[in-house]
């Protein structure tokens, strides 16, 4: 029998530069915590300052990020990359699992979801270990995933959408199309009735000049003067009236 495949897991995380402190505060996170808890556990790690496939960097880590079947996030610093995948991931609804140094420094979108906090020394190390042991082997991968998004739009996977989804989708906007339509046609033949039915009037004012709101729109009133006379006002529903001024 061949040898079992192993679980995916991508670390979202905030990486700095080659020499940082933040590099070297993360590189040890992963190789000394979050690697020897998730190989025992059957995973296969990766992040994204370490993947090795040719290609755009950032289409790389978005596959990754969406793709893998575990995805573990570290928000300190609150990074806007970070972040902007936490979303992602979030709206892909597969699990995924949060680390903080400061859960009280949680941007508000994600301050309500279970954070594991850890202190970063030799026995926060520890602490952040068997913390990890217990939260990955409860994770339950049949069960619905809940986050800020599954929670405001409902259990869909707003990423990849199913064909009859789309096609569903995509119907009820044509629907919505047509309705527009409609209702411009309408309001375009309302218009042209109107501005007609000031017409008449004119005609039968003598050469009068009448204003109205839909004139206005059209910029100014109706007809000529036939004899120097104007008209001017509209009722309070909107209708043509008004007197003649010789």
């Amino acid at each position: 029998m061949g040898e079992k495949k192993r679980k995916s897991c991508f670390v979202i995380t905030p990486i700095g530069d080659i020499s940082s402190a933040t590099r070297r505060k993360i590189d040890g996170l992963i190789d000394e915590v979050i690697k020897p808890v998730m190989e025992e556990a059957g995973y296969e790690v990766e992040v994204s300052h370490r993947i090795t496939v040719s290609g755009t960097m950032t289409a790389a880590i978005i596959r990754k990020v969406y793709e893998c079947d575990l995805a573990i996030a570290n928000l300190t610093g609150n990074n806007p990359n970070v972040m902007y995948e936490i979303g992602l991931r979030h709206a892909a609804e597969k699990p995924i699992i949060h680390i903080t140094e400061n859960v009280k420094d949680l941007a508000f979108d994600v301050n309500d979801q279970r954070t594991i906090q850890y202190i970063d020394d030799i026995t926060g190390a520890y602490e952040l270990k068997e913390k990890l042991k217990i939260m990955v082997s409860n994770i339950d991968f049949e069960a619905k995933v809940s986050n800020p998004i599954t929670e405001a739009l409902g259990y869909r996977n707003v990423v990849n959408i199913s064909g009859e989804e789309n096609e569903n989708f995509t119907d009820m906007l044509l629907d919505i199309q047509s309705e527009l339509e409609g209702i411009k046609n309408y309001n375009r033949i309302n218009l042209l009735e109107r501005f007609e039915s000031g017409r008449q009037m004119h005609n039968l004012s003598g050469g009068c000049v009448y204003s109205s709101p839909v004139m206005s729109s059209y910029g100014g009133t109706s007809g000529m003067s036939g004899g120097g006379s104007s008209c001017s006002g509209t009722s309070s529903s909107g209708r043509i009236s008004g007197q003649c001024h010789s």
